[in-house]
């Protein structure tokens, strides 16, 4: 992850899948929420918008070539202590189980590669 200090881990939820990015450097706190935060809008952007978007998400994924896109689905975002956690949630219920599934699939990736999608220099921040 390009925000030094930077873990996370995922957890299923009863509606959808939780990521927590956490820094130990409290001086990388506000940098990491931004990221956070500019995934979301990003996930927001590609669930929202046609093939343009659907292209640009996959280019920021880059190295993530050929693993699955979530299902249809809404991204939160919440501050925690050290970080944030973001809530990925199916529009259809159905979807639970597979969105459960992408999202630690993306997660574990995220932790041993790092994202194009956490550096600035990838997304504008």
């Amino acid at each position: 992850m390009s925000v030094p200090g930077t873990r996370l881990s995922a957890e299923d939820t009863s509606s959808g899948e939780a990521v927590t990015f956490t820094t130990s450097d409290p001086d990388q706190v506000s940098a990491l929420r931004e990221r956070v935060h500019a995934m979301a809008a990003m996930h927001a952007r590609h669930h929202a918008g046609g093939d343009a978007d659907h292209g640009a998400m996959h280019g920021m994924h880059g190295g993530m070539a050929g693993m699955q896109m979530p299902p249809p689905s809404q991204a939160s975002v919440e501050d925690v202590p050290q970080g944030a956690r973001l809530v990925v949630t199916p529009n259809d219920p159905a979807d639970l189980q597979a969105l459960q599934s992408t999202v630690r699939q993306h997660a574990t990736y995220m932790q041993e590669h790092g994202c194009p999608m956490m550096d600035p220099a990838q997304h504008g921040s």
